[in-house]
């Protein structure tokens, strides 16, 4: 243990409220988004205490879960391939909320104002056929709020003043800016976005629902640069991104045929970028991804395995960073696996690579790694957090 290296939680990097904001429940009403988005219905079924649940070890159940979740708590409208895998997003928001943690990033106005918005009314305005009944979903709405004050009387009391103190708040910063804003049942007009964007980043290994890009891009309106080697999931990519108007003059697309670069010769290095993701495969055989039994792992092999597996995909992004340097800010990837750690953060210390972070996150029984290093010995990012010993 006196040579495992310092992990530090995300919880505990990210100690402006601004990063921790929860945007997706850690229990989602699944009633209720069978009813905002129909294709989750058939799927629901009763749990072990009588309550709506779905079967976990569905894969088609999984995919139809995932993209509710995107359209209701993000607005996001995306068709995830049978034949990909399927993403877990309240993991892939960790890793984007780390990202802006790392870059002190604030949630764009434009998310803001949908958060905040009547989703209800927003998703009805969308002229979708998926809500048959706007009365069932009052009634939920209604037990949701009964059920909560009987478990939550002391929290709700003290969230009520914390909403009196930020009305006044509100109200003041409202009157000193003369902006006359709408209050919280107005519709949120998805087509307000401009086309500006506030930090760039590299995608490697998109895959087809080219999920952090849509996540980085709707909430922090970030533009991304996503790579990947499977042509048809680049095109993929494109058609989801296509579904969601709002995001289309956020993204770039490369079709990455030289696999033995991730990133150099792939992206353009005349540009400068922020920083760039990786959800690297996970595995250096092929039987080795269908050993956990209890997970779904339906996807191409090319998103589940490569030769020498994790350590070896990351090297590869440490060896094109020392080709490509300041070209981008931070370099970070996600890890799978601790044992991984002390190896790659010691390919990087033999490279004379010290400004190194790692953060975590934890999502039910799982735990994963984030690892980032950059060029910048001036950079200040969390420096009241020591580097990786």
């Amino acid at each position: 243990k006196k040579d495992t290296p310092n992990f530090f939680n995300t919880k505990v990097i990210n100690k402006n409220e601004k990063y921790e904001i929860e945007i997706v429940p850690k229990k989602p009403n699944f009633k209720m988004l069978s009813l905002f988005y129909s294709p989750l219905a058939p799927f629901i079924v009763p749990n072990y205490f009588g309550k709506p649940s779905i079967d976990w070890k569905n894969a088609e159940a999984l995919r139809v879960l995932s993209e509710s979740i995107l359209y209701y708590y993000f607005n996001i409208k995306i068709e995830i391939p049978k034949t990909n895998l399927c993403p877990t997003i309240p993991s892939r928001l960790s890793y984007i909320q780390f990202i802006a943690s790392l870059l002190d990033c604030k949630i764009s106005d434009t998310f803001t104002d949908f958060m905040n918005c009547n989703k209800e009314q927003l998703l009805l305005s969308n002229k979708d056929d998926t809500i048959e009944d706007l009365a069932d979903i009052e009634d939920i709405d209604d037990s949701n709020k009964r059920e909560n004050l009987n478990e939550n009387d002391e929290k709700v009391q003290n969230n009520e003043n914390n909403d009196n103190n930020n009305n006044v708040n509100k109200n003041i910063n409202e009157s000193e800016s003369g902006e006359n804003k709408n209050d919280k049942d107005e519709i949120y007009n998805h087509n307000d976005q401009n086309n500006s964007f506030d930090k760039i980043g590299v995608d490697i290994g998109a895959g087809a629902t080219c999920i952090y890009g849509l996540l980085g891009s709707k909430i922090y309106n970030w533009k991304f640069f996503c790579t990947d080697i499977d042509e048809d999931s680049i095109n993929k990519a494109k058609e989801n991104v296509n579904k969601n108007q709002d995001l289309i003059n956020l993204f770039s697309f490369i079709h990455n045929q030289n696999t033995e670069n991730v990133l150099n010769n792939v992206i353009d290095s005349s540009l400068k970028y922020d920083f760039c993701v990786c959800n690297p495969p996970f595995f250096s055989e092929k039987n080795q991804a269908h050993q956990n039994k209890r997970r779904n792992t339906e996807a191409k092999i090319t998103e589940l395995v490569c030769k020498g597996g994790d350590v070896e995909f990351i090297s590869k992004i440490i060896s094109d960073s020392l080709i490509l340097r300041d070209t981008i800010h931070w370099y970070t990837s996600l890890v799978p696996k601790k044992s991984s750690i002390p190896i790659l953060i010691d390919k990087l210390k033999e490279n004379d690579i010290f400004n190194i972070r790692l953060g975590s996150y934890c999502k039910g029984r799982i735990t994963r790694w984030i690892l980032c290093w950059t060029f910048d010995d001036t950079d200040q990012s969390l420096q009241e957090l020591n580097p990786c010993n």
